[in-house]
């Protein structure tokens, strides 16, 4: 018997996009994927900005509005409409670690990633910045592909810290 509540909500599709208002998502301790390519969230959310993991998920973290696997810094979900992204130290940025973020306008990449591999960051149109530290000792030429003509790649400080809250 179905519950008498049930039928009054609408059917989705998982090829629906999430309503144009959600911008932050939280997920709570016990979600252990966000899908696949082609499945639950991505590519259905193109105007969220920020996604939050709980604490206390062993399966995924989120920081700066970006969800990684665990508590490391293998990068797993960057939302659509982010703007700025900020990624956690990684070894190496390698090809599509950002790829086809239409409203990304400024990456930065921490201090302790030493290579940034070709097109790592591909498809994002509206790219203006890239901030790269001073460990970054092999950026490639085509590290960049598919973005805006004019982005800048500034080699400065960028007078970030990580602040834990």
């Amino acid at each position: 018997e179905q519950h008498p509540y049930l039928h009054s909500f609408p059917t989705r599709r998982s090829s629906d996009l999430l309503p144009a208002n959600i911008r932050q998502i939280y997920f709570g301790t016990n979600i252990q994927s966000l899908g696949t390519q082609g499945y639950p969230l991505f590519g259905k959310d193109a105007n969220v900005e920020e996604v939050f993991i709980a604490p206390k998920n062993n399966y995924l973290s989120s920081q700066d509005g970006v969800v990684y696997r665990g508590k490391g810094t293998n990068l797993y979900y960057i939302p659509s409409g982010i703007r700025r992204l900020v990624l956690k130290p990684m070894k190496v940025i390698g090809k599509n670690t950002v790829y086809d973020k239409p409203n990304l306008e400024e990456i930065v990449i921490s201090e302790g990633t030493t290579t940034v591999e070709d097109y790592a960051f591909e498809s994002c149109p509206s790219l203006k910045r890239v901030y790269v530290p001073q460990s970054v000792t092999n950026f490639s030429k085509d590290a960049i592909y598919r973005c805006s003509d004019d982005v800048e790649i500034l080699r400065v400080s960028t007078g970030i810290h990580h602040v834990t809250m």
